[in-house]
Protein backbone atom coordinates (compact mmCIF):
# COMPACT_ATOMS: atom_id res chain seq x y z
CA UNK A 1 0.00 0.00 0.00
CA UNK A 2 0.79 3.35 -0.73
CA UNK A 3 -0.21 6.72 1.68
CA UNK A 4 -1.83 9.27 -1.34
CA UNK A 5 -0.27 13.02 -0.24
CA UNK A 6 2.37 15.38 -1.70
CA UNK A 7 5.78 15.61 -0.37
CA UNK A 8 8.56 18.22 -0.65
CA UNK A 9 11.86 18.46 0.19
CA UNK A 10 14.81 20.62 0.01
CA UNK A 11 18.36 19.55 1.54
CA UNK A 12 21.73 21.08 1.09
CA UNK A 13 25.22 18.93 1.15
CA UNK A 14 28.57 20.85 2.34
CA UNK A 15 31.63 19.56 1.09
CA UNK A 16 34.80 20.03 2.14
CA UNK A 17 36.94 22.48 0.17
CA UNK A 18 39.21 19.71 -0.30
CA UNK A 19 36.86 17.70 -1.86
CA UNK A 20 36.25 18.39 -6.50
CA UNK A 21 32.67 17.94 -7.75
CA UNK A 22 33.28 16.49 -11.01
CA UNK A 23 29.41 15.39 -11.29
CA UNK A 24 26.13 16.19 -10.72
CA UNK A 25 23.37 14.22 -11.00
CA UNK A 26 20.62 15.12 -13.79
CA UNK A 27 17.27 16.65 -12.88
CA UNK A 28 14.41 14.35 -12.95
CA UNK A 29 10.76 14.13 -14.14
CA UNK A 30 8.44 11.47 -14.26
CA UNK A 31 4.54 11.12 -14.29
CA UNK A 32 1.77 8.90 -14.97
CA UNK A 33 -1.80 9.40 -13.73
CA UNK A 34 -1.01 8.58 -10.58
CA UNK A 35 2.09 10.13 -9.57
CA UNK A 36 4.55 12.81 -10.23
CA UNK A 37 7.82 13.14 -9.32
CA UNK A 38 10.51 15.79 -10.21
CA UNK A 39 14.59 16.57 -8.45
CA UNK A 40 16.81 19.29 -9.04
CA UNK A 41 20.24 19.77 -8.33
CA UNK A 42 22.15 22.46 -8.14
CA UNK A 43 26.05 22.64 -7.35
CA UNK A 44 27.87 25.74 -6.37
CA UNK A 45 31.22 25.97 -7.22
CA UNK A 46 32.11 28.87 -5.06
CA UNK A 47 30.73 27.61 -1.49
CA UNK A 48 31.25 23.65 -2.94
CA UNK A 49 27.20 23.24 -1.99
CA UNK A 50 25.06 20.96 -3.22
CA UNK A 51 21.14 21.64 -3.07
CA UNK A 52 18.92 19.09 -4.07
CA UNK A 53 14.92 20.14 -4.36
CA UNK A 54 12.29 16.80 -4.66
CA UNK A 55 8.85 17.11 -4.89
CA UNK A 56 6.30 13.88 -5.03
CA UNK A 57 2.91 13.99 -5.27
CA UNK A 58 0.81 10.76 -5.03
CA UNK A 59 -2.97 10.79 -6.43
CA UNK A 60 -5.05 7.70 -5.74
CA UNK A 61 -8.56 9.27 -5.57
CA UNK A 62 -8.38 8.00 -2.52
CA UNK A 63 -5.80 8.16 0.68
CA UNK A 64 -4.45 4.26 0.07
CA UNK A 65 -3.88 2.41 -3.10
CA UNK A 66 -4.58 -1.07 -3.22
CA UNK A 67 -2.04 -4.12 -4.35
CA UNK A 68 -2.39 -4.15 -7.78
CA UNK A 69 -2.16 -0.48 -8.29
CA UNK A 70 1.04 -0.24 -5.89
CA UNK A 71 2.65 -3.15 -8.07
CA UNK A 72 1.66 -1.33 -11.24
CA UNK A 73 3.59 1.42 -9.71
CA UNK A 74 6.80 -0.51 -9.18
CA UNK A 75 8.63 0.28 -12.36
CA UNK A 76 8.25 4.21 -12.00
CA UNK A 77 9.07 3.85 -7.99
CA UNK A 78 12.14 2.14 -8.62
CA UNK A 79 13.05 5.05 -11.11
CA UNK A 80 12.47 7.16 -8.30
CA UNK A 81 14.47 4.79 -5.46
CA UNK A 82 17.56 5.15 -7.94
CA UNK A 83 17.58 8.93 -8.19
CA UNK A 84 17.25 9.20 -4.72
Amino acid sequence: MYIGGSYHEVSQISLPRTMRVTEVPDNLALSNDVFSYRSHYLFDPSTNVIQVKRTFDARFGKQVCKRDEFRNAQPMLKQIECDT
